[in-house]
């Protein structure tokens, strides 16, 4: 069973420090306040789904510099072993979706499921997002599975009240979008990020290295097989980890990203 304090603790604490969005502050210190004051929430779904997502969302796609975009890797790491712990412990297997207590939580008369979003994202829409990323980052379609579940038990909801369900559209728009993943390796990526996150592009997923740095390979399968070109820094645009040629220039990188 996963420690969420021990798990939660650096995450937020090093976010801060990284400055995440102001959205994302307030609710991580909203999940704090409630896992420090009620036991039974330190096993909700929403606590655990909305660190992953924080760490995917703030340090993976935000507006990183070379250190951030470089330093993917523990973050990495944690958001994955988060999010494949909702499945083991909170997935419905049953009807699809995702409980807000964990399979090993003490016994309820009823198990309990949020769905809307409000005043918060919902877990099972959380989760859903959350598991979508990473299969953008990995390619791993084990993760898409249950997150397509969630959109089979809420859709017809979300449909006839979009607007309670605000976070679960987010997540379809993903999936049902063009999503694409850009790779950076290099020495100095800032003028190829830059690029990417100077428009809003919520589809798009980047993830960057230095030359030859293992961890990071091992940690995101996007970024295996990359490589700078004639030791300059590099994008490679990718569309479900099939990739065109890697690009070096700001200009070039604008124009992959426009017609992809």
């Amino acid at each position: 069973m996963v420690d969420f304090n021990l798990a939660m603790e650096p995450l937020v604490r090093e976010a801060f420090a990284a400055g995440l969005s102001k959205e994302s502050r307030r609710m991580a210190k909203a999940l704090a306040a409630v896992a420090e004051d009620d036991q039974t929430f330190r096993d909700c779904l929403n606590l655990g789904v909305a660190i992953s997502a924080i760490a995917l969302r703030d340090r993976y796609n935000g507006r990183p510099n070379d250190e951030q975009l470089t330093d993917l890797a523990r973050w990495f790491v944690e958001a994955r072993r988060l999010t494949e712990n909702l499945g083991q412990r909170f997935r419905d297997e049953e009807s699809g979706g995702f409980f807000d207590t964990a399979s090993d939580h003490e016994a309820l008369i009823v198990r309990p499921r949020s769905f809307e979003d409000h005043p918060i994202p919902s877990g099972s829409s959380s989760a859903a997002y959350a598991l979508l990323q990473l299969n953008a980052f990995t390619g791993d379609r084990a993760f898409e599975r249950p997150a397509v579940e969630v959109f089979g038990v809420l859709h017809r909801a979300a449909a006839r009240h979009p607007q309670a369900f605000g976070h679960l559209l987010q997540a379809l728009h993903f999936y049902f979008s063009r999503a694409r993943e850009v790779a950076l390796v290099g020495d100095r990526l800032d003028p190829l990020a830059q690029i990417v996150r100077r428009r809003y592009r919520p589809t798009v997923v980047i993830a960057g290295m230095r030359p030859g740095d293992e961890e990071a390979t091992d940690a995101i399968p996007l970024l295996r097989g990359r490589e700078p070109v004639d030791g300059r820094a590099a994008a490679y645009v990718c569309e479900n980890f099939t990739c065109r040629l890697p690009v070096t220039e700001p200009e070039e990188l604008e124009r992959a990203l426009e017609s992809a």
